[in-house]
């Protein structure tokens, strides 16, 4: 699904929602993609409740576990780091 959003008074996208930086919008960011009939906050749309989600575990992974290795966290990889972490643990 394509989507487009507000940031920094600019309209962005269109860009496929898998494709989203997990951080590049929060809850308060004005989204419209088809279907919409107008502009809304995220936070109020159905489709980004597992995205905040998402956000939420990749910022409790960056704060309680920093021998995760450094990179950018995307939705696919978040099952890695999961992974990744899970696997040290049972190394231990």
């Amino acid at each position: 699904m394509e989507i487009y959003f507000a940031k920094n008074g600019k309209q962005i996208g269109p860009i496929e929602f898998e494709k989203l930086d997990p951080f590049e919008i929060s809850q308060n960011t004005k989204v419209w993609f088809k279907g919409l009939d107008n502009w809304k906050e995220a936070a109020g749309v159905e489709l980004f409740e597992d995205y905040f989600i998402n956000q939420n575990t990749i910022k409790i992974l960056n704060k309680s576990h920093s021998d995760i290795p450094s990179k950018k966290y995307s939705f696919l990889n978040l099952f890695n780091i999961k992974s990744w972490h899970l696997f040290n643990l049972t190394k231990s």
